[in-house]
């Protein structure tokens, strides 16, 4: 991740902070929509991977990677299966700690 995005990022927290808890709400709700987003684009890319490859692999049609790559999709728990499984990955729970 560049310092530049990292500044951003930052930026953000900031002025969510400051417009109160209804602004920090909002925030934990991107963050939430966005996650699966940016780790389902992490690993493809990682493995260099385009869309129309993993579409492939996956059973999964491409269309349907991109609305979920850009936040616009909303998959279902067999999807994230399918597309998991060339990563030789696996759907689940993480336990983080709210800080």
């Amino acid at each position: 991740m560049s310092d530049d995005f990292r500044k951003l990022i930052e930026d953000i927290e900031s002025e969510a902070k400051a417009e109160g808890p209804a602004a920090e709400t909002e925030l934990r709700e991107l963050r939430r929509e966005f996650s699966i987003a940016n780790q389902l684009l992490t690993l493809r890319r990682e493995q260099k991977l385009t869309q129309e490859q993993l579409a492939k692999q996956s059973g999964i049609p491409q269309s349907e990677i991109s609305r979920i790559e850009t936040g616009e999709g909303n998959p279902t728990y067999a999807t994230l299966s399918a597309l998991a499984e060339p990563f030789g990955s696996r759907i689940g729970f993480i336990h983080t700690d709210a800080a």
